[in-house]
């Protein structure tokens, strides 16, 4: 009887356990709503997803708590075959997207509408049967199905969004009816290997880049089309032509170029033209990248009449020459951007503006005579022109701005007009030819890197300039003096860092205030590096700012450096106006390894009075090319009556790393009568 009663207890406990696992241990079918009325069915043995019901099923969002339910799902993103039972009308965003293994989808007769992204990824897919009754494909649908071999459409669809075919590299011919009444934006853009397309009659909107980056070598467009763009078929190294029939309303092709029907605009140059080509006679506008990446292109004639050129416009075509006629009034950013084999361009016309980029990348363009209309140059108008040697500038420019010349290595230099208030950042930057930088007097605005790493030599800059800004003459390596006129109010970071020639900067105003003068302004310059302030310190054309106190030394060129160890030390001075002295202390030190100062100081000390003086040296001011390094402080207002006697000085540095601790130079002793005139 007790073995009968265990075995019973035995029994229940296993059965309770079996009845506490989900039942997907043991079925071979998942199931759930996807849908007001649609519900699935995934068989994880076949790996067959099945949906069934009525109307439309729910949609669904890449992230979030609405995140696409299928693909997402562990073991039901295995599923490699999809079945949509009759009665469904609409698949809805998101659906179906993830299911990365499906090879098979059979769609139902009663299904109008397939949302954006519903089969996006399905990337194993060979076909797919479209279901005549179908009216509308939405964005990405079909986007990256790699493996696509074919493709045909049902009678009833009218509409294929952004996207939705985009990435089916394979299919090799296309035929689009002309129930089709808009094919979108990207539609069909990336099919590489797309050899054979026919756009029926019916077809009315052809979107940007919808057919882009095919292999076609030309384009019939039939009468119906009424709306498409300049890249519609973009990207298609192969074409050779647009050929359209001649009924169409709003289009015509002389010579398989794409014209208005009024041949008042020129839309677009098929990318494989090759040869030298001439506008049409009565065309006024260049479209937008109407012949950019025509490679073969080698010389193009601009008719009087044409009055506006469109952004990036010739750009990387392999034209050598080029002149704008006098009617051209304007145009847009980047019209012969990366043409790297135009020489020369004269540019004609009535325009008041050259635009941001227009000749950037030309690398093998040396000279421009620019029209005496243009008043305003934009960003980037000559970046990287590399061979650039001359440039007819128009009297009348007000600005030079931001990159304009940026790394034209071949520019000597020309007379910036007297009418430019601004010069913008990276203007120069790079223009090594340039030896010298004649400032106009209106001159208001220089912006960072202006000069960056250019072979001025010396420079003035007008009074109105009150900024300066970053890097605007670092690196300038001839570069030996430079004269601030105005109230300077700010000096940036590196303003003239890395000079290695920099030995006098004045400035024609009070030092500026020390928290809006960057240590690092003049940092890595010559050892022989100087700061004037004539109008304060007229008689030591040497002397230094110093803070509020006039003792400790305040210094807008100051860097830091590690690893020092101090070798010897000097005493400078000079008499001042008032009868008294300011006496310069200079410290030399030399590297130690892995370590780093926390403090530089210099103790000094009048022998007349025995009074002991500290002055604080927050950097280092110049480094040899062996590592040497110097920094220095000046003690000011020394009074007459201790000319007579000797002031000593001692250097200190406070160091941390592998050396930690105080390390003290020699004492220096000198009169300050005995240092009279000396340098």
């Amino acid at each position: 009887m007790k073995k009968i009663l265990s075995f019973i207890c035995a029994a229940s406990l296993i059965a309770a356990v079996f009845c506490l696992l989900p039942t997907s241990v043991f079925a071979s079918e998942m199931t759930g709503s996807c849908g007001d009325n649609v519900t699935y069915v995934y068989d994880t043995e076949t790996k067959v997803l099945t949906l069934s019901g009525t109307g439309s099923t729910k949609d669904y969002a890449s992230y979030g708590t609405n995140k696409y339910l299928f693909g997402s799902n562990s073991t039901m993103k295995l599923a490699t075959s999809v079945v949509v039972g009759e009665g469904i009308t609409r698949l809805g965003d998101y659906v179906l997207y993830g299911l990365t293994k499906v090879t098979s989808v059979s769609l139902p007769s009663t299904l109008t509408e397939i949302g954006p992204r519903a089969f996006a990824g399905m990337n194993l897919m060979t076909g797919i049967e479209l279901n005549e009754g179908l009216e509308s494909i939405g964005e990405y649908a079909f986007q990256s199905w790699r493996s696509l071999s074919s493709l045909s459409f049902p009678s009833t669809l009218t509409y294929i969004g952004n996207s939705a075919f985009s990435g089916c590299s394979n299919v090799p011919t296309l035929v689009v009816p002309g129930n089709v009444k808009t094919v979108s934006t990207y539609a069909f853009n990336g099919w590489t290997g797309l050899t054979s397309l026919t756009i029926e009659n019916g077809v009315e909107t052809i979107g940007s880049q919808a057919f882009g980056g095919t292999q076609l070598t030309a384009v019939d467009i039939p009468a119906s089309v009424t709306s498409l763009t300049f890249n519609s078929f973009d990207g298609n190294n192969q074409l050779a032509a647009y050929n359209v029939d001649p009924a169409n309303p709003n289009y015509c092709d002389v010579n398989g170029v794409l014209y208005s029907k009024d041949m008042k605009t020129l839309i677009r140059c098929p990318d494989a033209y090759t040869g030298a080509y001439e506008i049409a006679e009565g065309c006024e506008t260049v479209s937008p990248s109407s012949f950019q990446n025509c490679f073969g292109i080698t010389a193009i004639t601009i008719p009087e009449g044409v009055t506006s050129i469109g952004a990036n416009a010739f750009q990387g075509t392999s034209i050598t020459t080029l002149t704008l006629p006098g009617t051209v009034a304007h145009l847009e950013a980047g019209v012969f951007y990366g043409c790297s084999t135009v020489e020369n361009v004269i540019v004609n016309g009535t325009m008041t503006e050259l635009p941001q980029n227009s000749f950037n990348g030309c690398s093998s363009l040396k000279t421009v005579v620019l029209s005496p209309s243009i008043t305003t140059l934009g960003n980037g108008a000559f970046s990287y022109c590399s061979a650039l040697e001359t440039v007819t500038i128009p009297g009348a420019l007000t600005a030079i701005p931001s990159d304009c010349f940026n790394s034209c290595t071949s520019l000597t230099g020309f007379a910036i007009p007297d009418t430019v208030t601004s010069i913008g950042s990276n203007a120069f930057y790079n223009c090594v030819g340039i030896t010298e930088a004649a400032l106009p007097e209106g001159l208001t605005e220089l912006g960072g890197f202006a000069f960056f790493g250019t072979s001025i030599q010396t420079v003035t800059v007008p009074a109105g300039v009150t900024f300066i800004n970053g890097s605007v003459f670092a690196r300038c390596n001839n570069l030996t003096e430079i004269d601030f006129l105005g109230e300077i109010t700010y000096v940036s970071t590196n303003a003239a860092a890395n000079c290695p020639n920099l030995v006098k900067v004045t400035f024609h105003c009070p030092a500026p205030d020390p928290k809006n003068a960057n240590e690092s302004a003049f940092q890595n310059v010559n050892k022989d590096f100087e700061i004037h302030y004539p109008n304060i310190y007229p008689e030591w054309e040497e002397t230094r700012p110093f803070d509020g106190k006039n003792r400790q030394y305040v210094y807008v060129a100051d860097l830091y450096a590690t690893d020092v160890r101090m070798t010897g030390v000097e005493l400078r001075e000079r008499e001042t106006a008032d009868g008294m002295a300011d006496i310069r202390f200079i410290a030399k030190v030399t590297p130690v390894d892995r370590s780093y100062v926390v403090n530089r100081y210099v103790v000094l000390t009048s022998e007349n009075t025995g009074m002991t003086v500290t002055v604080m040296c927050r950097r280092i001011w110049h480094v040899d090319p062996d590592g040497t390094q110097y920094f220095t402080a000046v003690l000011t207002n020394v009074p007459a009556e201790h000319f007579d006697k000797n002031v000593s000085a001692q250097a200190f540095l406070t160091l941390n790393g592998k050396w930690e601790g105080v390390m003290r130079s020699n004492v220096v002793s000198a009169c300050v009568n005995d240092l009279m005139g000396q340098d």
